[in-house]
């Protein structure tokens, strides 16, 4: 006899299969309540709910947004927009002709936050005119919102007051995205797994907190749709968090601002290499150990950022100021003060500065847990791996209910070779995040949400199982 259980276990292996999503653990059990929940309010057996969701429509959508994690707003990862800004973007303006249109796709981009912020940084390239931007989502429901274009406080919290002035319209506490980002902006509903929407080719690809979400299986799938997309010497962006990507054709390398990939490139005669000393390059560590995601939960983003790289009536080709290092600052100063210099050095690259002022603040607060996790993160970064764990233990004993700090000793553990102890710490972090909604933001790692902390948990533990 089939039950409903039956049927759920059945509308779980679709999704699996169709989105390549995982679902372990805790968000399995989460999945199979929200199918059946939907089930009974949709008035449809279990039969004909499967029947449905395995079809287009509106049955389908609700389900897909429910268990997509659509966090995103303007501007998210100043380090990122910086690489397009002082890199991708005007290496692009430099090699293509002054009439050649210029292509750029946002994958997985949800309510539209990411292909809109494409679309300003190209108008602030120059490239604007001449620039189509392409957003894609398996979500219609996200999508719907995307075309609309209008967005709360919320999506514009790391946008600064220059770039709200120009590429915004305030009316009534809301923001419209402005006219000419929109008319240079379209959103495909579609899988990833399906290939590129259209045109097919691009210059730039962006496809950042997705692949965490994949099975391994479908990060193998997705990575050579996005190799495939891209033109030649094109540049594909993904996550920190997110997995490497291995596929015929697409080059790893690390830039100032992180890794990145590239088509492979065909060389360029008389146009000098755009980084000095591109090298081929490894996975950064994951998002959850980068200094700049360590900021106190519900600060305002624009706050806790870099400013903007440059104005908009700036040339393209000039790199981004560094980040403003505040003066150093006194034992007395307090936590606050501190955890902000830390973020803003480790930020900035300045990885032993950010260390001895962490030292520093760990004696003058002891007690402190966000300081604790922070020079875990940096001493971690420096390769103090001894020091960094003791900072995480800490950071634990302080905050043992802090998801972050259990992961963030996971990684250390994992770093000093000490499998169990990474194991242990992050299945604690994975128990956490159980109870949060997969959108909720997480103490200590400001804009990172639970589920996606709890993919990268689930993929080491999946990756590293005991006695493995």
């Amino acid at each position: 006899m089939t039950t409903s259980t039956d049927r759920s276990t059945a509308v779980v292996g679709y999704l699996e299969a169709a989105l390549g999503l995982s679902f372990s653990g805790p968000r399995r059990t989460r999945l199979l309540a929200a199918i059946e929940a939907q089930r009974v309010a949709s008035g449809l057996s279990p039969e004909l709910f499967l029947d449905a969701v395995s079809r287009p429509g509106q049955v389908h959508d609700r389900l897909v947004a429910q268990v997509t994690v659509g966090e995103t707003y303007f501007f998210r990862d100043r380090v990122q927009c910086d690489l397009l800004r002082a890199l991708v973007l005007p290496e692009l303006a430099a090699r293509s002709g002054p009439e050649q249109s210029i292509t750029l796709w946002s994958a997985g981009c949800a309510s539209g936050e990411e292909p809109f912020t494409l679309a300003a940084l190209a108008e602030e390239a120059g490239l604007g005119e001449r620039c189509t931007v392409v957003g894609s989502d398996a979500s219609g429901r996200a999508l719907d919102k995307a075309r609309r274009g209008t967005y709360g406080p919320w999506s514009m919290r790391s946008t600064t007051p220059a770039e709200q002035a120009t590429h915004f319209r305030e009316r009534d506490g809301h923001f419209q995205i402005a006219e000419q980002l929109r008319q240079r902006t379209r959103f495909v509903q579609r899988n990833l797994l399906n290939g590129p929407p259209p045109p097919g080719r691009f210059d730039v690809v962006l496809c950042r907190n997705l692949l965490i979400y994949l099975t391994r299986e479908a990060v193998q799938r997705a990575s050579a749709v996005l190799a495939s997309a891209l033109t030649q010497d094109g540049w594909l962006i993904t996550a920190a968090g997110d997995p490497p990507l291995d596929a015929p054709g697409l080059e790893p390398v690390r830039t100032r601002y992180g890794l990145a990939y590239r088509r492979a490139r065909a060389g360029l005669p008389g146009l000098p290499p755009p980084v000095s000393a591109l090298q081929p390059a490894t996975a950064l560590p994951p998002a959850v150990s980068q200094p700049r995601s360590s900021a106190r939960p519900g600060a305002p983003e624009a706050h806790r950022r870099r400013p903007a790289a440059r104005p908009a009536h700036r040339s393209p080709a000039r790199p981004p100021a560094p980040a403003a290092i505040p003066a150093p600052v006194p034992a007395a100063t307090p936590a606050t003060a501190l955890a902000e210099q830390i973020r803003l050095l480790g930020d900035a690259g300045r990885v032993a500065e950010a260390c001895r002022i962490a030292g520093d603040a760990a004696q003058a607060h002891p007690l402190d847990v966000e300081l604790r996790y922070l020079a875990g993160v940096v001493l971690l970064e420096a390769g103090r791996l001894d020091e960094a764990a003791e900072a995480a233990s800490s950071a634990v004993y302080l905050g043992p209910e802090l998801a972050a700090a259990h992961l963030l000793l996971g990684q250390v553990e994992h770093a000093r070779g000490n499998a169990e102890r990474a194991r242990r710490s992050f299945r604690n972090g994975s128990r956490l995040l159980a109870a949060a909604p997969d959108d909720a933001p997480v103490a200590l790692v400001g804009d990172l949400p639970a589920g996606h902390l709890a993919a990268i948990a689930a993929r080491y533990l999946s990756h590293h199982p005991a006695g493995g």
